[in-house]
């Protein structure tokens, strides 16, 4: 094929997919374009999974998804805080089920709860990093409550920067995070072990 940079190969690039038979893809569907390292490729047209060699690479192309906060949120246009970072690596918390209900992944905000709490706070969830954080947890709470269930189920989710942003916050090991609009909270929670009374 004709030139592998610069016009030459944007415009060979472009014939190709035209005369592809996979063109155009499904709406929707997941396609891909090729374009070298240097150029943002404004030009690109949708296509399937072509491999091209020189300074060429292939690169996922997916619909853009606006990634904002619920308007609810307060304080509003400060919530989360600016120095929140971007969501990223495992958190941990516990549940009531160690199938995960959504309901248990609500914020105070939206539980009506702590009414006297930090507002941007109790829109977030609390979390923690690391599994024995929320043991130790558990067990003040079961110490210092008796009377009310917590538990006993360590649930583990991965998060990534479109799940929105997080922040240490209270407590040592204690975090907050802040999930975009849509995100739904529950997903990708998995049980990763129960804490047994003393």
């Amino acid at each position: 094929m004709a030139g592998t940079d610069g016009k030459g190969g944007r415009r060979a690039i472009h014939r190709i997919a035209r005369r592809s038979p996979f063109f155009p893809p499904r709406f929707g569907q997941r396609s891909f374009v090729q374009c070298s390292k240097e150029q943002l490729c404004p030009w690109a047209t949708p296509m399937r999974g072509w491999r091209l060699r020189g300074s060429h690479e292939r690169i996922d192309v997916m619909p853009r998804i606006e990634l904002k906060f619920p308007d609810w949120f307060v304080p509003k246009g400060d919530c989360p805080p600016p120095d929140a970072a971007e969501a990223s690596g495992a958190i941990y918390c516990f549940a009531g089920s160690n199938s995960v209900d959504p309901a248990e992944f609500r914020s105070y905000y939206e539980k009506n709860e702590r009414p006297n709490g930090p507002p941007c706070q109790r829109c977030g969830l609390s979390v923690f990093r690391n599994a024995e954080e929320v043991r130790r947890l558990l067990r003040h709470l079961w110490q210092s409550y008796p009377q009310r269930r917590y538990g006993p189920h360590v649930v583990k989710r991965e998060l990534v920067p479109t799940d929105g942003k997080i922040k240490p916050t209270g407590r040592p090991g204690h975090h907050t995070w802040w999930a975009y609009d849509g995100v739904e909270r529950h997903a990708s929670f998995e049980f990763e072990e129960t804490v047994l009374r003393d």
